[in-house]
């Protein structure tokens, strides 16, 4: 006989299995490759008896288009493995680790039912980690963190240097990109008052960002190098590789951030200072040295180099610049992501969806639902996608978002 329980979600009673223990997973996949599989798999040994992936949309984190569509992404990660795929919208996607980590965790909580969530680690000790977010919060660090950046450091390099000064045997993890990422999700489990608990799968084969495959495990930086060579084959779960494959024959991948070169320039040359001091993550007077070397530059290498300094990084420099292109102000960053947008499910992810607390998007009717607020955010994603359409190898249609039906696996 199956045994049912009652878990209660928002003050309500919700009937599950007894044995009902779904994990979420934040995630790019970028391309989803043998790690993430091994991921998912591992999950489940931990117990997950589903997994919802929050996954970033068209574009990522670091300041880039994603080499595939985020529908042919959410649909690598149906046939190897997930029940249900969630956009994280592009205010979240798009933006440094503490927000980027704060939106996903939300999402997650968000659909009322998950019980752990899982992430790559370098480190692999989800114990020492934990110890490094509870630390992180201290006084004694802010205290550090404001004296390092008044010295003119980024974000990054001060945050890691006063973990340094201040507790040595674990200020590693600040340099290891998918540890950094988990202590931030930790950080922002503790801070919505979620119930949710942390786990960590240790990372397999080549380090993330690395050059160095091992057996049939390879970075995703390094698969993105060689995608159009044909050598990646290996390092993509067979479930999934067809699909691929077919997209790069037909020239509708691998997108590419160069291809938006001069739509990007354009866009930056057209604006006034007050505009780009509207943009996120500006401030110090980063808007004038924008405007400035904006005029003194003839292509995006060249404007990043005018722009960077030690105070501000690649990957903040490139996101602001991505900003700018695709319309994100500062408003658009407040708050927590307000919908949750469904792009790929399948039978078990929809015993996911029996008490969300916020309103689910699986089609574009659906924004009649939305808030005004939301309704701009989801509105900042079509918009995107046009652009993103056009860093395709052979530049595609624009309302492809729109018309795109739900991957159902």
């Amino acid at each position: 006989m199956v045994e049912y329980c009652h878990i209660y979600r928002s003050g309500k009673a919700v009937l599950f299995h007894m044995d009902f223990r779904p994990a979420a997973i934040i995630a790019e996949y970028n391309p989803f490759h043998n790690g993430h599989e091994y991921h998912i798999k591992k999950t489940r040994e931990l117990g997950a008896t589903h997994i919802a992936v929050i996954m970033s949309g068209n574009f990522v984190q670091r300041g880039d288009c994603a080499c595939f569509s985020s529908y042919t992404r959410a649909e690598a990660a149906l046939k190897c493995g997930a029940d249900l795929v969630i956009q994280l919208p592009l205010p979240w996607a798009m933006a440094p680790a503490e927000r980027f980590a704060m939106g996903a965790v939300s999402l997650a909580d968000s659909l009322g039912c998950i019980d752990m969530l899982s992430f790559g680690s370098e480190n692999g000790n989800i114990d020492q980690i934990s110890k490094a977010a509870e630390l992180s919060e201290s006084e004694s660090i802010r205290e550090l963190l404001r004296t390092n950046l008044s010295k003119g450091m980024s974000y990054p390099s001060a945050y890691h240097s006063a973990m340094e000064m201040s507790s040595p045997d674990i200020s590693e993890l600040f340099s290891s990109p998918n540890d950094t990422l988990g202590l931030e999700y930790i950080r922002a489990i503790n801070k919505i008052k979620s119930t949710i608990t942390p786990v960590c799968i240790k990372r397999q084969g080549d380090q993330h960002d690395g050059s160095a495959p091992a057996d049939r495990f390879a970075s995703a930086s390094f698969i993105r190098k060689i995608l159009q060579t044909g050598n990646y084959v290996k390092y993509i779960p067979k479930s999934c590789r067809q699909n691929l494959m077919d997209q790069i024959a037909s020239q509708k991948a691998p997108f590419d951030i160069s291809r938006l070169e001069t739509a990007m320039l354009y866009k930056l040359r057209s604006m006034s200072v007050e505009d780009i001091a509207e943009l996120p993550d500006i401030s110090e007077g980063l808007e004038n040295r924008i405007y400035n070397a904006v005029r003194n530059s003839t292509n995006i290498d060249e404007l990043i180099s005018n722009i960077k300094s030690k105070r501000y990084t690649h990957a903040r420099i490139r996101r602001i610049l991505l900003y700018a292109l695709l319309g994100i102000k500062k408003h658009h960053c407040e708050g927590l992501p307000p919908y949750i947008r469904i792009l790929g499910i399948n039978k078990n992810g929809r015993e996911l969806l029996k008490q969300p607390r916020l309103p689910v998007v699986s089609r574009i009717s659906d924004m009649s639902k939305l808030s005004e607020q939301a309704r701009e955010i989801f509105d900042l994603e079509l918009y995107s996608s046009d652009i993103f359409a056009l860093a395709a190898p052979k530049p595609l249609e624009c309302g492809s978002e729109a018309r795109h039906r739900l991957t159902i696996v």
